[in-house]
């Protein structure tokens, strides 16, 4: 089964029309993305590496996110996207919405997760996943430089230092 993307209008409403994930978005559509970043008490920042089968970013680090599926909001979203990523089974009091932005032909919803996990306890989905760690701000924007990392995360630098004050 085919999954499916709420459509919402240029003001973030429902439309209550949906479209298969991947297909191009009628005129004036938009859908939601959610990106989850999770900082444990060192100040450290959990990133993933994609699958060397990921259409888009193969190999490249990124932060826990994805895309919003057809009838969750987007704590629903992350949530699912941080179980599936990392393993982690988390509550949506563990996080914050950061942020919330309109890109292109979609919403992006910036989430952070104040944890503390022990990365020989996660499980990521092998089919999405082949890499975790634990990052310092220095070490994200090194790779950054490297183009290590997915492009689309460059903002988190600007919010790193309004997320540790949360």
């Amino acid at each position: 089964m085919p999954e499916l993307w709420d459509l919402y209008d240029a003001r973030r409403n429902l439309t209550g029309k949906t479209v298969r994930a991947g297909e191009n978005l009628p005129q004036g559509s938009y859908h939601l993305m959610v990106s989850g970043w999770i900082i444990n008490s060192k100040g450290e920042i959990l990133m993933v590496q994609h699958h060397p089968d990921d259409g888009e970013y193969p190999m490249l680090w990124d932060c826990i996110g994805g895309w919003a599926l057809s009838g969750e909001d987007s704590a629903k979203a992350v949530l699912r996207e941080v179980r599936e990523q990392s393993g982690a089974e988390v509550a949506a009091y563990h996080g914050r919405r950061l942020q919330s932005i309109r890109s292109g032909d979609h919403f992006i919803d910036v989430w952070v997760f104040h944890l503390d996990l022990e990365i020989r306890d996660l499980r990521p989905d092998p089919d999405r996943v082949v890499g975790i760690k634990w990052v310092t701000p220095e070490i994200f924007a090194d790779m950054f430089t490297q183009k290590r990392v997915v492009p689309a995360v460059h903002y988190f630098t600007t919010l790193y230092d309004r997320s540790m004050s949360l």
